[in-house]
């Protein structure tokens, strides 16, 4: 109760009075010789936070600090002198981060990120084992409309219609009349996409249409209905189209691309050493 009472009034100290402070003037907590200023503090409590959010902030804060500090502390005390000894993998860590943002802003700089319709297809024809899937994939419409709409009975009847002429009827009515139709721009997506946008179960929804080809949810006493109805489907464990394989074709093509690149670098170093005499080998002779 002291504590919190305590950090209440430095948090409210600390809004209404921190235009007046110095950056080094207060302390909040110290732990020996390590101490934590109000300065540390001030940016973590934005203005017009009540008393107790502004305590649990500073106490959140004064609690982490602490901690470091501790653990450290304790770490000295109990650990071995070689243990201590971190200078090895300091020196190890600095190198790794330097040798990544150099590989990475090489790889940045050389990398063409032009991909042809004639690499993509020759890497599904080469990689076909890597784009089956345990689910299916389908081309569906799917229309949601008011349960109060006058056309409600129309698309109720004819969501599921292949007939051009119907459908084209259907097209005009959902998209003057319907809160949305959507057809994904003729694309394969699996049934968990379609759930997602229309906020229902996946698994009854993959159940659904792997079944009837078809789900409907009816909202009787609610505002709107959903009618989707997949006009295309590829089963669980069937070769997917490059289509729907698109953004992982070109991600892989590009990875490729970036180990090569790294690999190049470093067979052009190692030869530039050798040549200029920048590596030399000792043997023990």
């Amino acid at each position: 109760m002291k504590r919190t009472a305590f950090l209440i009034i430095a948090a409210l100290t600390l809004i209404s009075s921190c235009q007046y402070l110095r950056p080094s003037d207060k302390i909040i907590a110290r732990i020996g010789s390590r101490v934590l200023f109000y300065k540390d503090v001030v940016s973590l409590l934005p203005e017009g936070i009540s008393p107790e959010d502004s305590a649990a902030k500073v106490q959140q804060y004064i609690d982490n600090w602490a901690l470091a500090q501790l653990v450290e502390l304790k770490a000295k005390e109990q650990l071995s002198k070689e243990e201590m000894d971190i200078n090895d993998e300091v020196e190890e860590y600095s190198r790794s981060l330097i040798n990544f943002r150099f590989e990475k802003s090489y790889v940045e700089s050389h990398l063409d990120t032009t991909i042809t319709e004639a690499e993509m297809q020759e890497y599904y024809d080469t990689h076909t084992q890597n784009f089956t899937y345990p689910y299916s994939l389908y081309k569906v419409r799917v229309v949601t409309i008011s349960t109060h709409s006058p056309y409600y009975d129309l698309v109720k009847k004819n969501f599921k219609t292949m007939d051009p002429d119907l459908l084209e009827e259907l097209e005009v009515t959902c998209r003057s009349y319907a809160e949305k139709y959507e057809t994904y721009n003729d694309e394969w997506v699996a049934a968990s996409t379609i759930a997602k946008d229309c906020a229902f179960e996946a698994d009854l929804c993959e159940a659904a249409l792997s079944r009837d080809g078809y789900y409907v949810r009816e909202n009787s006493v609610g505002e709107k209905s959903f009618f989707i109805f997949a006009y295309e489907k590829i089963a669980p464990g069937k070769l997917s189209p490059i289509e729907y394989n698109d953004k992982k074709i070109k991600d892989a093509i590009l990875s490729k691309r970036k180990q090569d690149l790294l690999r190049i670098l470093k067979d052009d170093l190692l030869n530039e050493a050798y040549q200029n005499n920048k590596l030399k080998i000792y043997t023990n002779e």
